[in-house]
Order: structure tokens, then sequence, then C-alpha cells
């Protein structure tokens, strides 16, 4: 890894730049990264490019499955209402995930898109018990419907 603070004549400022080079058996590849804060480290410029990844997951999740684009609010504050509960949702979402992952951290993967699906499962799996006869308990057909909960789910 190398770094130097260059100046920047497009953004008319100096700035730190840092060259990665990662080494595989045959290739090199090289990452160029920058900031525009001189005091940081190498190492806080990195961990805030790998911060970036997870908060772009963030937003993407929040815009396909919580409509996060979805107000048509005009007021500040309703817009900003409106997307505190949509990250909101995502933040629940991926909390109730880790609640019921049984596995190493590192092996854990989010899916918005499956949490949605097995919300949608659990809602139609709901009606269908509440038009059973009454002599049925949902203890024994939740045993039952076990596997028609993830239905469709891909990470299941």
């Amino acid at each position: 890894m190398y770094s130097s603070v260059v100046h920047a004549p497009s953004l008319k400022r100096d700035v730190l730049v840092l060259c990665i080079l990662w080494r595989f058996k045959t290739q090199t590849r090289r990452e160029v990264l920058f900031s525009t804060d001189l005091g940081m480290t190498a190492f806080e410029v990195i961990e805030c490019y790998r911060a970036r990844f997870e908060m772009e997951f963030a937003f993407r999740d929040a815009k396909q499955f919580a409509g996060l684009m979805d107000s048509q609010s005009r007021s500040g504050q309703a817009l900003e209402f409106a997307w505190n509960v949509s990250f909101l949702t995502v933040g629940l979402a991926r909390a109730q995930q880790l609640l019921v992952f049984e596995g190493e951290m590192l092996d854990f993967v989010f899916s918005m898109e499956d949490a949605k699906r097995r919300a949608y499962n659990e809602l139609f799996a709901d009606r269908i018990i509440r038009l059973l006869p009454v002599e049925l308990s949902v203890e024994k057909c939740l045993v039952l419907l076990g596997d028609a909960l993830n239905l469709g789910v891909k990470a299941a």
C-alpha cells in the first residue's frame, strides 16, 4: 500500500491518495482510494470505503423493499420521517434475521427479499389457520406449515 498527499486540480485542494496493490498468483490488482480529510490514516480511509458498501446495500434495500422513494410529501419533516421509517424497516428486518441465525457471524448473509417473502408467507399461513375449523389448534398447524413458511426463500 502506498499513500501520498497530492493536489487535485479538479477539486482545487489537496487530497490523501492511497494505492493498494493486491497480488494474487499471477495477477496484480490495483485500487486507488482518496480522501479530502488529510488527517485520516490509510487504514481509516480503507474502513470508510468498506463501510460505504454496507451503506449502499442499506440504500438499495430501502429503495427496493421499504418504500424509500415512494413518499409524495413536500414537507421536510414528513420526508425525514418517511426516510427514517424506511431505514428502520430495513434495520428491523436485519435484526430479525440475526436473531434467528444459527451460525458463525462471518457466514451471515442478509436478504431483504427473503425477509419480505417470509413475512408474506407468515401472513398467508396465518390467514389459512384462521379459516380452519376451531378444533385444529395453531400449534398443530404451525408444525405442519413450518416448511411452507420458507417457500420461495433463497437463503433458507
